[in-house]
């Protein structure tokens, strides 16, 4: 992927994606704490491991409950936010601008086509049908 794209992938709950060239950077969508409650706990993925689609990549805590998150392509995690360790205002602030949670270096031969990125318009509509059910 060349150029810069954002979006929010909404498998079992939605996480907002930054990429750029094969860097993606991922946080929980603002959906999360705003309509879902605050996010207790998270336990972040392991530095420099390479994770492969459909793996569990880390996971978040919200009252009794633990959300997974899975990878969503093959590639090496090469940043996690530490900060995130230390507390969780930023996160349950604006996940989508202060609360990332890792960054991954997808490899060169990623399998892109499982990633579904919804455009903000979709994201909205996603929501309003989510406050209807």
């Amino acid at each position: 992927r060349s150029g810069r794209v954002t979006g929010v992938q909404t498998c079992a709950l939605p996480i907002f994606i930054e990429w750029e060239n094969y860097l993606m950077t991922i946080h929980l969508a603002n959906y999360v704490p705003q309509h879902l409650g605050r996010v207790v706990a998270v336990a972040l993925p392991e530095m420099n491991r390479c994770y492969q689609p459909g793996e569990l990549l880390f996971e978040y805590k919200i009252g009794d409950l633990n959300y997974p998150v899975a990878a969503l392509g093959n590639g090496e995690v090469v940043a996690v936010n530490d900060s995130l360790r230390q507390g969780l205002i930023a996160l349950n602030a604006n996940p989508e601008q202060n609360g990332w949670i890792c960054k991954i270096k997808l490899a060169e031969n990623a399998d892109f086509s499982r990633i579904k990125l919804l455009t903000p318009a979709q994201y909205t509509q996603w929501i309003s049908e989510k406050k209807q059910n």
